[in-house]
Parts: structure tokens; sequence; C-alpha cells
């Protein structure tokens, strides 16, 4: 009889859970989680320098961000990325060769 007990309580607790995870996602620290604070739009987004894309995270997407809460400028020489969602930039047929640097500041 208690080891009924100890399994039915065992199982509303598992329930428990898959009810938690499907209504609100993986926890925070989990790969595909959201972030603890959520990302915020950054004014004047999107992709300001012809001939390159942007496109943001499926899980930032879900969330209702687009391109346009992140961007992308140059600055001289300098390409500035500011944030919001997670996003990746690139330019079509650009190939990199030879030595280079990459700098960041975060």
């Amino acid at each position: 009889m208690i080891i009924l007990i100890v399994l039915g309580s065992l199982l509303a607790v598992v329930a428990v859970i898959v009810i938690l995870f499907y209504v609100k996602g993986p926890f925070v620290g989990f790969p595909g989680s959201r972030t603890a604070d959520g990302s915020r739009a950054v004014s004047d987004g999107g992709v300001k320098i012809a001939g390159w894309n942007g496109e943001v995270d499926p899980t930032e997407v879900k969330a209702g961000m687009s391109i346009r809460d992140a961007r992308l400028s140059q600055e001289g020489d300098s390409l500035h990325a500011t944030t919001g969602p997670a996003v990746a930039y690139w330019m079509n047929g650009a190939n990199a060769s030879g030595d280079y640097t990459v700098k960041a500041t975060f």
C-alpha cells in the first residue's frame, strides 16, 4: 500500500514537471531555454549595411522578436552589432582568406 502511495506521488510530481515544461518551455539554463530576463529590442534596429543579411534565433522568433529588434551597422571600417535577441549576420559570397583579426567588446 505504501509503495502505491509513493509511486502515485512520484507520478504526480513528474506530471507537474512535464506540464510546466510544456507550458513555459525549457527551464532557464538548458539548451533552447529562454534567458532569465528575456531579450530586449534595440532602437532603430535592422540590417543597415547593403549586402548583409541577418536572421534571429528560432527561439527568439517564438518569443515575438525579429531582425528589426537587433541592429548591424557600419562606422568607418568597423561593423557594429547591437543585439537584443540572439542573431546571426552574414554576407552572401563573402570569403575570408589569409591573416585577419576579429575583435569584440562585451
